[in-house]
């Protein structure tokens, strides 16, 4: 697990434990991010759910790109060996995965969720498409993605 925190020029930063135990920011090569990245610009919030195959959440506009900075996905799933995941349409790369391994054995139901805030926004070409999948009718996947386009 990591924990970021802001210091005082808005850098986004690794918040360390020393030595001592004491909670210290880490130092200058340590900066993960910029909140100022996404200042001034209009997030977009797009869901989409899945069941047995692909929804599209947002296409990025022509001319544009799209700049991808959190993503969520939450499965409920009733069989095992099954998929959920966030992708783009070029390629199926992969943003975030997650599998339900359940056996009737155990249980029957199986849920799970999962986020990721990049801390550099991945920027999406114009044209391809962010999707959210269901490998099979026995899992339902609800995905979220946050960013902008310009």
């Amino acid at each position: 697990m990591a924990v970021i925190a802001k210091d005082s020029n808005n850098n986004v930063r690794l918040l360390l434990v020393d030595e001592d135990g004491k909670l210290i920011l880490g130092e200058g090569s340590d900066v993960i991010g910029s909140v100022n990245e996404a200042r001034g610009k209009t997030l977009l919030f797009r869901p989409g759910i899945a069941t047995a195959g692909t929804t599209t959440m947002r296409t990025v506009t022509a001319g544009k790109t799209f700049y991808l900075a959190m993503a969520g996905l939450m499965y409920s799933a009733s069989v095992g060996n099954v998929k959920a995941s966030i992708k783009t349409s070029v390629d199926s790369t992969l943003i975030l995965q997650m599998y339900s391994h359940i056996t009737a054995t155990y249980h029957t139901q199986d849920s799970d969720h999962a986020e990721i805030t990049f801390p550099h926004p991945i920027p999406i070409a114009a044209g391809v498409e962010i999707q959210v999948y269901s490998s099979n009718a026995g899992i339902t996947a609800n995905g979220w993605i946050i960013g902008w386009e310009e």
